[in-house]
């Protein structure tokens, strides 16, 4: 089972001991000023000023340097692993349950990874280092399910034999997408993504009232992928059928976008008519400001950008409304994932010669 069999009336709040260590783990995450500082630095002084924080560890470990930065990624994965480890250690056991319904993205991350191995025929053991335990399975599951999946079929195989309920269901999904004929990469990526989303749900089902955070943010989480989803797929040209089996519409909260919105949007035929739409949505304001960088670049990064500061808002409001439930472990979560995302994006930039401007589009900061 993905999240331990508790009472049936699960309590979705925290231990006061986890609160304040997740707290004083959220102190040391970066923020605005520190973004900023960061962006007008070189790439030795961010690399100096991050041998100063929570990543000292792991960029001595690869021996980083303004000449060495090919290992950067793993760098911020190793970081990720280490931080996984020590909230393992620091949660209870409700808190647990939590932390893994976040976690077992990470462990549909590393499928993906080994899916587009196996499609671009690139050797697994090559793959291996970006197959990183972040998630709920240990290094050595990892390990056993790369021995054994030297195809596609034999990758499934492994997957419904395997104890973890969430990679059953993620075989179940992946079955379905071989039954189509020239099946793509984003068709594999989409059926995990499904039998996530699904997983959620029925957690959310299950245990009702008690888990009305919990039920908050991720319906806010949901709504969001399936906008950024929805414009890419519209700006594709894709049937409107085809579109809608990349969505997972919720139908059990009112505050949630309904089927019926969805159902419309897919017959969008452009990018501005579904801005349009979306502009009398709860999301007018992100998508009022992806607009205008759309209209500016032509690019949806801009949006995607938007709807994730949106998010990360709605997760602190949420840690402000209940400061002794597990919206403080979600919160932080969010906050660890973006921080990585955006170092990611500013080394890398400063690496390519993007200027501030450019290289800040990319970024996901609190306004």
């Amino acid at each position: 089972m993905i999240f331990r069999p508790l009472s049936a009336s699960l309590s979705l709040e925290a231990s006061p001991y986890t609160i304040i260590r997740v707290g004083v783990m959220r102190t040391k995450l970066l923020n605005a000023s520190d973004y900023h500082q960061l962006l007008h630095m070189s790439t030795p002084e961010i690399l100096q000023k991050l041998q100063e924080s929570d990543y000292a560890a792991e960029i001595s470990a690869y021996a980083l340097s303004a000449t060495r930065l090919e290992h950067l990624d793993d760098m911020l994965t190793h970081n990720l692993v280490r931080t996984m480890a020590k909230l393992r250690r620091i949660c209870d056991e409700h808190s647990i349950v939590v932390l893994n319904a976040f976690a077992m993205r990470n462990d549909l991350w590393n499928l993906k990874t080994m899916l587009r191995a196996i499609h671009a025929q690139i050797p697994l053991e090559e793959a291996r280092r970006r197959i990183l335990p972040t998630g709920i399975l240990e290094e050595r599951e990892w390990d056993a399910l790369i021995t054994a999946a030297t195809s596609i079929e034999s990758l499934l195989d492994a997957l419904e034999k395997n104890p973890h309920e969430h990679l059953q269901r993620a075989a179940i999904e992946l079955r379905k997408a071989t039954e189509q004929q020239d099946v793509a990469q984003a068709t594999w990526e989409n059926a995990l993504e499904l039998s996530y989303f699904t997983l959620i749900s029925e957690f959310i089902h299950t245990h009702g009232s008690t888990a009305v955070g919990f039920d908050e943010y991720f319906t806010e989480e949901i709504d969001t992928n399936n906008i950024a989803t929805l414009f890419k797929l519209v700006r594709e040209h894709l049937p409107p059928d085809q579109i809608l089996t990349y969505l997972f519409p919720l139908t059990h909260r009112n505050d949630a976008i309904p089927l019926s919105f969805w159902q419309e949007a897919c017959h969008a035929t452009s990018i501005n008519e579904l801005f349009k739409r979306f502009s009398k949505t709860r999301y007018a304001n992100a998508i009022a400001k992806g607009s205008k960088r759309h209209e500016a670049t032509g690019s949806l990064v801009g949006l995607e950008t938007e709807l994730q500061k949106n998010l990360l808002r709605y997760s602190d409001t949420l840690m402000h409304r209940h400061p002794l439930s597990i919206d403080v472990i979600l919160g932080f979560l969010l906050a660890k994932s973006t921080e990585l995302r955006n170092l990611n994006s500013i080394v890398r930039g400063k690496q390519l010669g993007m200027d501030i401007n450019e290289i800040e589009e990319f970024l996901i900061i609190r306004e």
